[in-house]
């Protein structure tokens, strides 16, 4: 998924490990994502490429959350 971001120049804003600010709740790293657009990410995640990823995954094995850009509320 990061070379095709790269291809368009774009990709990763932020990797790294994560702090939880509520007790009920508990992951291991973060990932801030710079897409091109909200056309590109959802034929992104509608991809043969995308979909095959996620192939043999379970329930809790990892977090997807697809957000709204958030780069101006970063000061």
């Amino acid at each position: 998924m990061m070379s095709m971001l790269a291809e368009v120049g774009y990709g990763p804003i932020h990797l790294g490990r994560a702090v939880s600010l509520e007790d009920d709740v508990d992951f291991d790293q973060v990932a801030i994502i710079s897409y091109p657009g909200i056309r590109y990410f959802a034929e992104m995640v509608r991809s043969k490429f995308y979909t095959g990823i996620f192939g043999g995954k379970q329930l809790s094995d990892d977090l997807t959350a697809p957000t709204v850009p958030i780069l101006q509320h970063l000061k």
